[in-house]
């Protein structure tokens, strides 16, 4: 009988130990999802930055010099280029800018429309990286 509870109890740990070792990977796994995330996000505000330095370069003039840069800021860079491709007016203008923050990239395409006093946002796009999809599994 007392051999018996010796193999139980030792059975008890076991499980025990699995069940800790579960959740450990689980808080692992968890823990590289959210850091990849917040470098991720900071990516992409320093890539709405560069925007931003952008539309300052083109300042409150309606036929600017098409705005381009490259700027390092909060452990960050960002480089932005202004072109006015087919299609868009001769009050729009297309800006690309690409951030990289930690190792990840975000790249964003904003439209900038002439309002008669100044450069306003029409429209930002972010572009889809495939990479950061294989970092989160």
């Amino acid at each position: 009988m007392g051999t018996s509870k010796i193999v139980a109890g030792a059975g008890v740990y076991v499980i025990i130990g699995l069940y800790a070792l579960g959740f450990s990977a689980a808080d692992q796994a968890v823990y590289n999802v959210g850091r990849s995330e917040a470098f991720h996000d900071q990516a992409r505000q320093i890539a709405n930055v560069g925007m931003r330095f952008a539309m300052g370069d083109m300042g409150s003039s309606s036929t600017p010099a098409l705005p381009s840069g490259t700027v390092s800021l909060i452990g960050g860079s960002v480089s932005y280029t202004g072109d006015r491709p087919a299609g868009l007016t001769t009050s729009q203008v297309r800006v690309t800018s690409q951030s990289t923050y930690n190792g990840y990239q975000v790249t964003i395409v904003a439209i900038l429309q002439w309002s008669g006093v100044k450069w306003t946002v029409q429209r930002v796009y972010q572009q889809v990286d495939a990479a950061e999809y294989s970092r989160l599994s």
